[in-house]
């Protein structure tokens, strides 16, 4: 039902908004290309009665998987966007519900369009339903933006993993014993999918696995490995800090909570500036055997900490801390 609410609104804008002309010099030709880069201007939102002016920053992006324009829009949070249109120069995209069950955001349902101004600037509004009591969830956004770069800056999206990329770990076991542990990144058999193999000396039963994780601008995600044993873990930058999210892949569910923004995290391998998140692991969705882990990520350099809260016996994992890495 919602997927038919945003496109009938795309269509409603399509009607209402024609493309973008230039007096006496015809249409203006943008292309997506045109659209990504960073970003920043003011926002205007007008939501419960009230108006308000809001600085942000917008990375655009080409989703390596579609094709089609993504983005990630950041004030006081961050919202996702997804492309729902490009037609005659204008961009018509949703924006992403990151907390869909939650109650008071099952009304979601907001979307809206960017185009160039004459004078080379882009002008956006969106409009629509977003969390909140019923009957008090409409919100309007619109406002200008200024392009300060064609790329994205590394440290404000996830942009970690790469074919070669390796990163050392020292192993902190419940017993206290310590040991090491290498991810190594390997190939990457599609545009957001990367495999590669982990290695320790812990003495465990397995002395080398195979993992596979993926990764666009907001997501990254551990995914599970029946054989090796890897549970899935799910991490995204639209996420809201305390609230709870929950993501599934088969049966293996994965249930997190963002912490704590821009913590300065000390390791042997040196500082980083890290988002802290919560992961309960449910292997097969058996609550009995779920895992509660720490884990302080860099958004430019991966996992830089995790603690395990409940290991399973005196050898398992109780301490993960980045040692060295070659990127």
């Amino acid at each position: 039902m919602r997927l038919i609410i945003n496109i009938c609104l795309a269509l409603l804008l399509l009607t209402v908004f024609p493309a973008c002309r230039k007096s006496g010099n015809g249409k203006i030709n943008a292309e997506r290309s045109d659209f990504t880069g960073t970003w920043k201007g003011e926002l205007v939102s007008y939501s419960h009665g009230r108006k308000e002016v809001q600085k942000y920053e917008w990375m655009i992006y080409t989703n390596p998987a579609s094709g089609l324009l993504s983005g990630l829009l950041t004030m006081y949070e961050t919202n996702k966007i997804e492309e729902l249109q490009f037609h005659d120069g204008i961009w018509y995209f949703r924006v992403v519900n990151s907390d869909s069950l939650n109650p008071q955001c099952r009304e979601w349902s907001f979307a809206g369009f960017a185009k160039f101004s004459e004078n080379g600037m882009v002008e956006f509004n969106l409009a629509g339903n977003k969390c909140g009591p019923i009957g008090d969830q409409f919100v309007e956004w619109g406002g200008t933006m200024t392009k300060v770069s064609d790329s994205l800056d590394p440290g404000a999206h996830f942009s970690f993993i790469q074919a070669g990329n390796s990163w050392d770990y020292k192993i902190t076991r419940s017993n206290s014993d310590t040991c090491s542990l290498n991810y190594q990144v390997g190939s990457s058999p599609s545009t957001d999918t990367f495999e590669g193999t982990m290695s320790n000396e812990c003495g465990w039963s397995w002395q080398q696995k195979h993992f596979s994780w993926a990764m666009d601008p907001g997501r990254f995600t551990v995914l599970p490995n029946d054989t090796a044993k890897i549970p899935l873990a799910v991490f995204t930058l639209d996420m809201a800090t305390g609230n709870i999210y929950r993501f599934k892949n088969g049966s293996d569910l994965s249930i997190t909570s963002l912490l704590k923004h821009n913590e300065l995290v000390t390791v042997p391998a040196g500082k980083f500036i890290c988002n802290k998140y919560q992961v309960e692991t449910n292997p097969d969705g058996d609550s009995q055997a779920s895992v509660v882990s720490y884990y302080w990520i860099s958004n430019r350099y991966g996992i830089i900490k995790r603690e395990v809260l409940n290991p399973a016996d005196s050898t398992s994992l109780k301490l993960q801390v980045l040692t060295s890495k070659n990127f």
